[in-house]
């Protein structure tokens, strides 16, 4: 414990040096903007690209990043998608190629406007900003190109300028990386259907919740129904000396005639006659 402790304190006290000489490699993910700060004398593999953002670097220490193509058939090329700085700059940035040579001028670049167009760098690169007294506030984009033979290897987008292609995952994202900005042109949809999927993926999951939840709180208002006595039957009043309606109706059973005196009959004769009654019993 007194071990954490002292790393802690130190971390605090020396953030810069233990940031620096820090050995954990960089891990890159997509759709991210990397704090210079954070990456400080990383070597880092571009994959398809990689965003790189300079911020409030007043009174900070130099900084350097070396930055690799994934793919051995590719080159790297940067812009300044973003870009903010004083008038009297004095935190220059700069970007190195693969053979050492300062893209920005040997000086390196301070001025307040943003520095125009796309800067080689080829398998291999570094973004150096030096230690100054204003801030800058900028993004440097740095895109993997690949270089095609007859056409762009399955999965790429052909920038048809300079044999370069891009991933296209890149492509149509208001981002223009290929130099003639054909990636972001006439052939890009006018929605955007990647925030709309997104949507759609999140309200079927919220529906699919919803279904979920509906169908267990039935399954257990059912089981607490079910563990409850069932109340006693009604009382049903019939008359006497006869069947319930309902059974007479759907059974074809005559109603049982009440207990009174029997009934003679006569039969009908052609003489006029009269015969003595006779007394018979109901069957």
């Amino acid at each position: 414990m007194k071990i954490y402790g002292a790393y802690f304190v130190l971390s605090i006290l020396l953030g810069d040096v233990l940031l620096v000489e820090s050995p954990e490699p960089i891990n890159l993910e997509k759709d991210n903007i990397y704090d210079l700060n954070r990456i400080c004398a990383q070597v880092a593999t571009v994959k398809n690209y990689m965003d790189i953002h300079i911020n409030n670097l007043k009174g900070s220490r130099a900084c350097n990043v070396t930055l690799e193509a994934d793919e051995k058939k590719s080159t790297l090329k940067a812009y300044f998608k973003k870009y903010k700085a004083g008038d009297a700059c004095s935190g220059a940035v700069n970007l190195y190629d693969s053979r050492n040579f300062a893209q920005l001028g040997n000086e390196g670049y301070c001025k307040s406007e943003a520095p125009k167009g796309h800067y080689e760098l080829g398998t291999s690169g570094t973004l150096s900003v030096a230690k100054g007294d204003s801030s800058i506030d900028a993004v440097i984009r740095v895109v993997e190109y690949y270089i095609k033979d007859k056409e762009c290897p399955e999965g790429k987008f052909d920038c048809q300028e300079k044999n370069l292609c891009i991933a296209k995952s890149i492509a149509c994202d208001k981002s223009a990386d290929c130099p003639n900005s054909k990636d972001e042109g006439d052939e890009c949809p006018i929605i955007n259907w990647r925030p709309l999927y997104t949507l759609i993926v999140f309200v079927g999951i919220v529906l699919a919740f919803c279904v979920c939840a509906m169908v267990v709180w039935e399954e257990t208002s059912r089981k607490k129904r079910g563990n409850r006595p069932l109340p006693p039957p009604e009382p049903q009043t019939i008359a006497p000396g006869r069947f319930d309606g309902a059974y007479t109706e759907h059974f074809g059973v005559p109603e049982k005639q009440p207990d009174t005196e029997p009934t003679a009959y006569s039969p009908i004769r052609s003489s006029p006659a009269q015969i003595p009654a006779t007394t018979t019993s109901p069957v």
